[in-house]
């Protein structure tokens, strides 16, 4: 056995193993059959290298690398573009995930084989790994360059090759037992073989449905909260990349078995104190397919296109503009007032609201409900999309929902901005009821033996059926943020009503909307950003306002309901989300409105002297503090190329080291000859000394004869006893040292120095030299 585990840590054969792992590994995440073939060859490469290395000197194992650099920099353009190809070959893979858009845009004429650039980081990848069969450097480099390559699949979302990985570990713990002190053949094969068998085992025997306890998720999610908010070092995406997935041809629901939260900073809003939970929309979607969620085909609108001539966006939110209708008459504001007295001045129900700065690239603007905004970016009742940036000043009208309901159902006013409303509402309810309501049919067969579905047609009983959906919910499904992947071939909605039963808020917000649209309730898909109203007024105060900085963990998707007359309506359908605001609330009596706070929020005064401040109602505008949002690809290659700099300047600095204290010894003997005086030989008797203590000798404990005689018994110093004399009677005859004596003395040390020196292998001669011997 014992020789069995030496021959299998022989250094060829354990660099050949490294490198191969190491390879199958990080190509796995993208190809997850040409891996081996990929792996097979740098195995090849590294075991050839090897045996070339075996007939030449340390030095040879520059060779490879050197030309490769060289021939990297002849063929820079050409070879950088080969290197973009391969990148753009492994992005579909790698996006998929997160919903990352990773592929870096490339004209015809630059768009060249990725062959040149695999076989490049082929050899690359091999010269390193040869270069440990000699090298304690490469050894050390080698495996700080393997950890980075393999669990790069694990940043993007997508685990490596279990086996691979299993076979790139038990080379980085192999390696270990290489180091000074630990350099047994027989335990490092014992090491290596143990560790490939465990992770062998683990990969067949661990189910693909693991997930792992909850109190190593917190622990991970702890660690991740406390890195760089504005760029995750963990994961590719972020929480909201994984929310934002299934939505609009990016990816498919259930692709992605958890939601990783990583702190990233998403947005920075600015806002005067709200009175209920705030949802920042991103994207809308009405149509449910094959896992995913979109908008209704433009082809759906052609029967009412004449509604959205010189669009505005009054069908993507219709409360600012109906809050705008009431407050330019009088006679309809002593209406509401009737209701909710706060519309004896309209000033009160508006609040600033600000998105100072956008950190992530994304087509969609954030708008809460109720915004007071128009622009030219609304196309239909879609979510707004703009290539500019995404920051803008505004107010949020704080409509009184159940005021205005009942204003509305017992309005018979004649007002000709109030009328235009009405006529536009009631074309557009028209075809809501006719387009957002659709259930697939397998789906909707299916969700009637879960619970009895009414049909609600009057107000009371939509609202009922919402609280109905909203208790079944909470009461049956469980909210988690590991739910694991939906099977190929289900569908992801009866995956989790039927079979998981658990699930983070995309899941439960998919299944909220068909099981209101089953009971006549028109629903749309949303995702976007929820803050809760703490948030946003215990925040900072910046320039009279709360500012606060939204991260992932505010990324969020719920449901949107539309009600009669005041359009579409957050409806929070997952567990722990509480301050939502209810979107069926009950009707306003007169001189009491259930949605009115217990008091103003904020005190007018404060929102009075802002309004001089404030600009009136703006497009999205240029950021106050724009951060640059680097290149996907840039994003990818900096960390490498980081640490790559970072090791080889740690190398660079490591050879100086070795190479100033490799010099001492020599510096030392040519200071005494030029200089040879008592000052040099006590230097060179110190310096023997160290040399005994170094190789274990006895000081001066007897007489120097028989000190002599015991040290020489050692033959790396038998010409101790020509040293000694000599050293006696240079330091104490009190004559002059000549060029001569001092010669003899540094012969007689550099031989005992070279004798030390010789037997040793090269990582205990680093030692040697860093002890400055």
């Amino acid at each position: 056995m014992h020789k069995y585990l030496s021959l299998l840590m022989r250094e060829y054969v354990i660099c050949t193993v490294g490198a191969f792992g190491t390879v199958t590994a990080f190509f796995s995440s993208a190809f997850p059959l040409m891996s081996w073939a990929y792996g097979l060859v740098a195995g090849i490469f590294t075991l050839i290298l090897c045996e070339l290395y075996r007939e030449k000197n340390t030095y040879f194992s520059l060779l490879l690398p050197g030309l490769l650099i060289v021939l990297a920099a002849f063929l820079h353009h050409t070879g950088f573009q080969s290197l973009v190809s391969l990148w753009n070959s492994m992005a579909p893979a790698l996006e998929k995930p997160y919903a990352l858009d990773l592929a870096v845009t490339q004209s015809p004429r630059e768009i060249t084989s990725s062959l040149p650039a695999l076989i490049w980081c082929l050899l690359m990848t091999s010269s390193v790994f040869s270069g440990a069969s000699l090298s304690g450097f490469f050894r050390i480099f080698s495996v700080l360059l393997s950890i980075p390559l393999c669990l790069m699949g694990f940043y993007f979302g997508s685990a490596p090759a279990g086996l691979a990985l299993s076979i790139a570990a038990a080379y980085w713990l192999s390696r270990i037992f290489s180091l000074p002190g630990k350099d047994s053949p027989a335990q490092q094969g014992a090491v290596f073989t143990s560790t490939l068998l465990a992770g062998c085992l683990l990969s067949i025997l661990v189910p693909s449905s693991y997930t792992e306890p909850d109190i190593l998720s917190a622990a991970a999610q702890e660690i991740i909260t406390l890195t760089d908010p504005y760029d995750p070092i963990f994961h590719a995406g972020t929480a909201f990349s994984s929310v934002t997935s299934g939505v609009n041809g990016k990816n498919k629901l259930g692709e992605t078995d958890s939601v990783h939260y990583t702190g990233q900073v998403i947005a920075q809003i600015a806002s005067e104190d709200i009175s209920s939970r705030l949802y920042i929309r991103s994207f809308t979607a009405g149509k449910y397919k094959d896992n995913q969620w979109s908008t209704l085909p433009a082809s759906d609108y052609k029967e009412i296109e004449p509604l959205f001539t010189h669009n505005q966006g009054e069908w993507y939110d219709q409360g600012a503009w109906l809050m705008e209708v009431m407050g330019h008459s009088e006679d309809l504001s002593s209406a509401l007032y009737a209701y909710d007295p706060r519309a004896v001045d309209f000033k009160n129900f508006r609040r600033v609201f600000r998105v100072t700065s956008v950190y992530i690239q994304t087509p969609y603007y954030f708008i809460p409900y109720d915004l007071d905004i128009s622009f030219n970016g609304f196309v239909f009742d879609w979510a707004p999309q703009g290539t500019g940036p995404k920051a803008y000043n505004s107010y949020i009208m704080d409509m009184p929902s159940g005021a205005m309901i009942t204003f509305l159902r017992t309005n018979h006013s004649s007002d000709p901005y109030l009328l235009t409303y009405e006529n536009g509402e009631s074309a557009y309810r028209r075809f809501v009821y006719s387009h957002y309501l659709d259930i697939p049919e397998a789906l909707r067969s299916r969700i009637r033996t879960l619970l009895p579905v009414p049909h609600a047609r009057t107000y009371e009983e939509k609202r009922a059926w919402y609280h109905t959906v909203s208790q079944f919910l909470q009461n049956n499904y469980r909210y988690t943020t590991h739910p694991g992947r939906t099977a190929a071939g289900e569908d992801f909605i009866s995956d989790f009503l039927f079979n998981k039963k658990e699930g983070y808020c995309t899941a439960f917000a998919s299944a909220g909307v068909m099981l209101l649209r089953a009971g006549g309730v028109p629903a749309r898909y949303v995702t976007g950003l929820t803050v809760s109203t703490d948030e946003v007024n215990n925040a900072d105060i910046a320039n009279g306002f709360h500012t606060l900085d939204i991260n992932d963990h505010h990324a969020h998707a719920w449901a949107e309901v539309y009600v009669d007359n005041i359009g579409w309506r957050p409806a929070e359908l997952t567990p722990g989300y509480d301050g939502a605001a209810d979107p069926f609330p009950a009707p306003a009596d007169e001189k009491q409105s259930p949605d009115q706070p217990d008091k103003q929020s904020p005190d007018n005064q404060s929102g009075q002297q802002n309004e001089q401040q404030q600009p009136q109602n703006a497009a999205p505008e240029e950021p106050i503090h724009p951060l640059p949002s680097p290149s996907v690809l840039s994003s990818f290659l900096m960390p490498l190329l980081m640490i790559v700099a970072l090791l080889t300047l740690a190398a660079g600095a490591l050879f100086f080291i070795i190479r100033q204290r490799r010099e001492f010894a020599g510096n030392l003997f040519a200071e005494a000859l030029r200089n040879p005086s008592q000052e040099s030989l006590r230097q060179l008797v110190s310096y023997l000394h160290r040399l005994f203590l170094w190789a274990g000798l006895p000081g001066v404990t007897t007489t120097y004869e028989e000190w002599t005689s015991q040290v020489a018994r050692d033959k790396r110093f038998a010409s101790i006893t020509e040293l000694t004399p000599l050293l006696l009677k240079l330091r104490y005859s009190g004559q002059k040292i000549s060029p001569e004596d001092m010669r003899h003395v540094v012969d007689i040390l550099s031989s005992m120095r070279s004798h030390c020196l010789s037997p040793l292998r090269r990582k205990e001669q680093w030692l040697f030299y860093l002890k400055k011997l």
